[in-house]
């Protein structure tokens, strides 16, 4: 992979991106955009790549800027819907979840820290967190074929001492649970909380909601 292309497209997101909602994009110039974003496949692996190494960001763009930046690889632009493109090869959208245990690890934990999206604590930077908490719930994969990779990225997830990065790998397990039933969802959740037993009051119940399937 080109790494001028690569560098122009993480440019491109985070650099001009300020914490903004879905909704102030209406007022922006949201339809311009790169000519690599034809290429789906060459998107997916700009997505790997980023996820893999994320700890770069920290060092060139505020907070703020990444906030945006990943709420618009989500939203507005869509980029992880290329996650559940059945069209496109399995096994590359499932390297691209794996990558995302260093996405939690290496991003979301130094910035959301223990910062809980429901129920609207600010991070370190005093926004509210929202793209840790509802990654899962943008980033929808509930695929069969998907989901050892899914399983293999919230249990390592779930080892982080970073209560916000816990939290959006438990309101991803709830969705996948609310939608398919998984067994292992509720037997991994009972060995989190059995392991965790000084989380907070409030991850906990939430923990308890998700094993349920009773997450927004």
């Amino acid at each position: 992979m080109d790494s001028d292309i690569f560098n122009r497209w993480v440019d491109f997101i985070f650099s001009r991106a300020l914490h903004r909602t879905d909704a102030d994009f209406e007022d922006e110039d949201v339809n311009r955009t790169l000519p690599e974003e034809e290429d789906d496949e060459l998107i997916l692996s700009f997505l790997q790549r980023l996820f893999q190494s994320p700890q770069h960001l920290l060092e060139r763009y505020s907070d703020l800027q990444i906030d945006a930046g990943l709420r618009e690889i989500t939203g507005v632009r869509q980029y992880t819907f290329e996650l559940v493109r059945k069209d496109l090869p399995l096994e590359p959208r499932c390297r691209c979840v794996a990558a995302m245990t260093q996405l939690f690890a290496g991003l979301f934990a130094p910035i959301y820290g223990d910062s809980l999206g429901h129920r609207n604590q600010p991070t370190r930077a005093g926004f509210i967190n929202g793209a840790c908490y509802g990654w899962w719930g943008a980033v929808w994969v509930d695929e069969e074929s998907m989901e050892e990779a899914f399983a293999a990225h919230v249990r390592d997830v779930l080892q982080l001492p970073s209560e916000a990065c816990c939290e959006g790998a438990l309101h991803g397990m709830g969705h996948w649970r609310g939608t398919q039933g998984r067994k292992w969802i509720e037997d991994l959740i009972d060995e989190w909380l059995d392991a965790r037993p000084h989380a907070s009051p409030a991850l906990r119940q939430y923990a308890g909601w998700a094993r349920s399937g009773c997450v927004q």
